[in-house]
């Protein structure tokens, strides 16, 4: 068990491995609960979308508050999620990918790897 020792202030210091388990990061934000005699500490988590089923169809059911999921936002999401894992496997397999701007999109059928760069 590590023991803390409460400031002046009312302030006390997380130990660093607690920190290190829930991933607090200066500035995060933690929640206080009460069980019995025992403080509780948790990280505070935004509230996240759920999965639930509605007419026997999967639904993605947004948080309070959260921005209106238009077919024009999922759409977008989709897009730098698919661009994401294509830069991703480029790299894991020592391919380099064009970008509109590159030269390589100029030459019809031009591949580059690390290897043999174009």
């Amino acid at each position: 068990m590590s023991t803390a020792t409460i400031s002046t202030k009312g302030q006390l210091v997380i130990p660093r491995r607690f920190r290190k388990a829930l991933h607090l990061q200066t500035g995060d934000e933690v929640a206080f609960s009460l069980e019995g005699e025992k403080l509780i500490l948790q990280r505070d988590e935004p509230p996240r979308a759920r999965l639930v089923e509605k007419n026997g169809c999967k639904v993605l059911v947004a948080p309070p508050g959260a921005p209106p999921m238009t077919p024009e936002v999922v759409k977008r999401i989709l897009a730098d999620v698919t661009d994401a894992y294509l830069v991703e496997m480029a790299r894991a397999h020592g391919l380099r990918l064009a970008t509109l701007d590159d030269e390589l999109c100029k030459k019809p059928g031009a591949v580059g790897t690390a290897e043999n760069p174009l």
